[in-house]
């Protein structure tokens, strides 16, 4: 069908159109419909503009046929702002938001449920007790027996180990340290004036007595007098001489007593002595400390130890696993040793210096152990076994060669030897006996002294039957 458009007005008079298919109705009616009302609005735009009139007016009427048209579905358009608004919410959106969160929900236990879940826990139980009758039940068994030492000395080498004899492994390790310090006098005199007087020496015996200068008297509290010149004493006579203290100090300003010679023994004292009619006086002066011989010898001790101390804990880090020093093999030597002060000065206080050498015998702890207990086992009785547990030995070092790195010691072994019982079999001979027949079956072992068995729990009455639950403990009668 074709329908003929025409407009109302206006000089401009379009053609009419040429025919159309069917296929064309839509696309050109769409477009005629968007062209009219572009015209439409533009003529009243203008009109309006020219007469200045507040109210619009119709300048357009359309005209023609009315033909039918073809109905056209078209999709809604939608709408901008709704799109702008859901483009917003996506753009404001973080970029890892976080969804709302769930609320929990508790679950119930149904009544059947609760039921289910207590036989549950009551077969458990149960099992739990089963096992515990069945699997742990234990026995601790302690046998004292009857021991009898054994003694072995031995002579070994510590050293670098060869073909051509048996050495224990091991080697010397030293250390060279410097040391420094201070030592506190400890050697005292007293400066002053020495107390002095006059003594009697008496001779009670029927022979002259010649007593030499300078002979030494001394009271019963220890003060020590010198005689200042000889005497000659005639038979049952006494004779005047001077004395004077050994010491500084009022220590030497005593009463008036008897003297005895130092020289003399017990029985010569007795008829030959001094006797101090008179207090001897005199003695005065300050004690104050003097270095002493004691004093250097003290602080050379002590620069030894320092040393020591210092290396024995940097030897330690450097000994190899299983290796132990051999601790009565510890040698320090003062290679040099300056004091601040000498002999004899009065000093209460001196500084020193030294430098020191440390050395010390390490060996393979292991190695050693076995060989000793070789030694053991080699002087044992066949019915005796030693006693479980370390070995005890005593070290003496012999000799020691530094430069070789090796070490003679003399070594004795003491231990204690006991019956020579297997522990296994006793497990296995024990397994499933009452308490009574295991006691019994003990103590009739020979050495064995006696037997105490501990069952547990309190309702066991007998050893259980698994062997690893049989803990056999074996005891010395006696400690070496």
């Amino acid at each position: 069908m074709m329908r003929d458009i025409k407009r109302s007005s206006g000089n401009n008079k379009k053609a009419s159109l040429p025919p159309l298919d069917m296929g064309q109705v839509e696309e050109i009616e769409l477009f005629e419909a968007s062209q009219a009302s572009k015209e439409r609005i533009k003529q009243i735009n203008t009109n309006q503009a020219k007469a200045g009139r507040s109210e619009r007016k119709k300048v357009m009427d359309l005209g023609g046929k009315t033909v039918p048209l073809a109905n056209v579905k078209t999709e809604e358009p939608v709408s901008d702002i709704k799109e702008s608004e859901e483009v917003k919410k996506e753009e404001s959106r973080p970029l890892f938001a976080k969804s709302p969160l769930v609320k929990k929900q508790h679950v119930w236990m149904g009544k059947g449920e609760r039921k289910i879940m207590i036989g549950l826990i009551g077969l458990v139980i149960i099992a739990a007790l089963i096992s515990s009758i069945i699997f742990l039940p234990t026995t601790t068994i302690s046998l004292k027996l009857r021991t009898a030492p054994l003694l072995a000395d031995e002579e070994v080498l510590i050293g670098q180990a060869n073909d051509n004899n048996k050495v224990i492994p091991g080697t010397s390790f030293y250390r060279e340290i410097a040391t420094k310090g201070s030592w506190q006098v400890q050697n005292r005199e007293v400066i002053g004036s020495k107390s002095s007087g006059i003594v009697e020496v008496v001779n009670n015996t029927s022979t002259e007595q010649k007593i030499k200068e300078f002979s030494r008297l001394e009271t019963k509290d220890g003060i020590l007098f010198y005689m200042q010149k000889h005497a000659i004493v005639s038979p049952n006579g006494r004779m005047q001489v001077e004395v004077l203290a050994a010491e500084e100090g009022d220590a030497g300003n005593i009463e008036p007593q008897r003297l005895d010679f130092v020289v003399f023994d017990e029985q010569s004292k007795q008829v030959v002595w001094a006797d101090a009619k008179q207090k001897l006086t005199g003695g005065s002066g300050e004690s104050v400390a003097v270095v002493g011989a004691a004093d250097l010898t003290a602080a050379r001790q002590e620069a030894g130890n320092q040393a020591r101390q210092q290396a024995e804990q940097q030897i330690k880090d450097e000994l190899p696993e299983g290796w132990e020093l051999l601790e009565e093999s510890w040698n320090t030597e003062i290679v040099s040793f300056e004091a601040a002060s000498k002999e004899g000065e009065k000093l209460p206080v001196f500084d020193w210096q030294s430098q020191v050498v440390v050395r010390v015998i390490g060996f393979e702890k292991e190695i050693f152990d076995k060989e000793m207990k070789k030694k053991l086992e080699e002087r044992l009785d066949k019915d005796y076994m030693l006693f479980p547990g370390p070995i005890s030995f005593s070290v003496t070092v012999k000799e020691i060669n530094w430069d070789d790195a090796q070490a003679t010691v003399a070594v004795r072994v003491i231990h204690s030897t006991v019956p020579n019982l297997s522990v296994d079999t006793l497990r296995q001979k024990l397994a499933g006996r009452s308490l009574e027949e295991a006691r019994e079956y003990l103590e009739g072992l020979p050495g064995v002294r006696s037997t105490d068995i501990q069952l547990w729990p309190f309702w066991v009455k007998s050893i259980p039957r698994i062997e690893k639950r049989v803990d056999i403990q074996l005891e010395s009668e006696k400690k070496i």
